[in-house]
């Protein structure tokens, strides 16, 4: 539900990720090959062990254990877990494909609140290797990064400057992955803001919609 995507031009592939909340709680990759215009999971799902809320209001974001709910387990501090993947989640316009560096995940919506290893609007940041078909933690909870909000954001790939921006609610954040950092962008004027929305650049008038 509400998933996002991205095409990554090296390997001619359209993929997709993303599920969240109650609708979809596993966290595999999807591609379509845009040659053979066939499906292919890249790896499978980690396993929910229990249904996510066992005879409770599906609208009850607390009421769930860890064994319930796939995918990585760090600390908020940001603790890495060797082999880990980002958890499901909704990911509407959060998904950006960079050339040389792999398709870049922030932000989305997902299960829990401030005293879990989940969130609710998340903060983390992964890029997805195609060839490895494998997932790399990259926010390391000490930078800088669009927190509170990241879950009602959208982002575009500027290949000028090889960042990500990203705007979440009205403020306006860039992504470098040469140096793994987010940045606040000071920007004039904060224009209206809601959720589900999507954000594109124009390289031919070096503008963001």
């Amino acid at each position: 539900a509400y998933s996002g995507g991205w095409f990554d031009y090296d390997a001619g592939q359209f993929c997709v990720f993303g599920g969240g909340h109650y609708n979809y709680s596993v966290n595999e990759v999807w591609c379509l090959d845009a040659h053979s215009l066939v499906w292919l999971e890249l790896y499978p799902p980690d396993v929910v062990t229990k249904p996510p809320y066992e005879g409770g209001d599906p609208g009850d974001y607390l009421n769930f254990d860890n064994d319930r709910y796939p995918g990585a387990l760090f600390s908020p501090a940001g603790e890495n877990v060797a082999g880990a993947r980002p958890f499901a989640r909704h990911t509407y316009d959060s998904l950006e494909y960079m050339p040389g560096f792999g398709a870049f995940l922030w932000g989305g919506f997902a299960w829990g609140d401030s005293q879990s290893p989940w969130c609710v609007e998340c903060p983390d940041s992964w890029v997805f290797n195609f060839d490895k078909r494998s997932w790399k933690y990259l926010y390391n909870g000490r930078n800088p990064a669009p927190n509170f909000s990241a879950g009602v954001g959208a982002s575009a790939y500027v290949n000028a400057e090889n960042r990500v921006y990203a705007k979440v609610r009205q403020d306006t954040w860039s992504y470098d992955p040469v140096v793994n950092r987010w940045q606040p962008v000071n920007t004039k004027g904060k224009p209206p803001w809601s959720i589900e929305v999507t954000l594109e650049y124009d390289p031919h008038r070096g503008s963001l919609y």
